[in-house]
């Protein structure tokens, strides 16, 4: 095990100062190291198992995190149009173009283009806000628009998975199934924002006057592991809890200091992430598409 560790950390810092060389983003070294480990140390049943992808995805919560930090609630409400009208615009048309494609054109059955498109109109996040944040677009204002897509696609991954689930069960579930969502986002909401409000200032207060930076650190974890597992305990996705948690402490006077501590962690396991894509490539299936 620690040959296979030395040997992923060489691979992953020689492929990326190779590819910095030509301004390419490291995601791509990172995803090239864990083709490479895979098919030379022979993982491939290793990295599929659930517990190694769960640990990967932090990465992305701790991105949605960190991003969170940077807006405020105010923030928030001036990017609605972005959110809700360019987000769901995105999604519609998206869907309605490439089911169009597959089912006319290429004469796929219309559930399974339906699901196709439902699947193509949604962008990986970790993906898009990793090279934002490495080129420093996300603070532009197309960068914003795409943050305010990708907040809208995660926020639709429920009702997606919902109406998935619909084509397979009976109509008499279906209102108990959207009642039971609209309860959850309630109780998320209310929780989350009841603390951000009357909790958050003052723990913050009291951990400061410790003057330990491991507490500071270890708190700042705590919220963001917190909030996303409390959002999928309540079938939302992990990121999207974490993204509420960050925009709760920006309102606080400790968004910097959050910030800066964050950001080894989320970098370190977004590389871990993109390693473990890199790892679940399976060249058999793409050949099997293309030849």
């Amino acid at each position: 095990m620690l040959t296979i560790i030395v040997t992923t950390l060489f691979f992953a810092l020689m492929t990326n100062i190779f590819l910095k060389r030509f301004n390419l983003p490291t995601i791509i070294g990172y995803i090239f190291t864990g083709t490479i480990i895979a098919y030379g140390f022979e993982l491939h049943d290793a990295v599929n198992n659930h517990t190694l992808k769960e640990i990967a995805e932090f990465g992305v919560v701790f991105l949605m995190f960190t991003i969170g930090l940077e807006f405020s609630l105010e923030h928030l409400k001036k990017m609605k149009n972005e959110v809700f009208v360019a987000g769901t615009l995105q999604i519609a048309v998206t869907t309605i173009i490439v089911f169009c494609i597959s089912y006319y054109i290429f004469d796929i059955p219309k559930d399974i283009s339906f699901i196709l498109s439902l699947a193509i109109s949604l962008s990986s996040t970790a993906i898009v806000l990793k090279t934002f944040n490495e080129t420093g677009e996300i603070n532009k204002r197309y960068g914003q628009r795409s943050l305010g897509i990708l907040i809208m696609q995660d926020i639709a991954v429920i009702p997606i998975l919902l109406t998935i689930g619909f084509m397979t069960t009976s109509s008499e579930s279906i209102h108990e199934v959207l009642l039971e969502m609209f309860i959850h986002a309630i109780i998320l909401l209310v929780l989350l924002f009841t603390i951000g409000k009357y909790l958050l200032e003052p723990f913050f207060k009291a951990i400061s006057k410790t003057n330990s930076d491991e507490l500071f650190v270890g708190t700042i974890l705590f919220l963001a592991i917190g909030a996303s597992h409390l959002a999928h305990l309540l079938g939302f996705s992990y990121s999207l809890g974490a993204f509420i948690a960050g925009m709760l402490i920006a309102e606080t006077r400790y968004k910097h200091q959050a910030e800066a501590d964050l950001v080894p962690f989320r970098d370190l396991l977004l590389g871990i992430f993109f390693i473990t894509v890199g790892m679940q490539l399976s060249f058999e299936i793409i050949f099997h598409i293309f030849i």
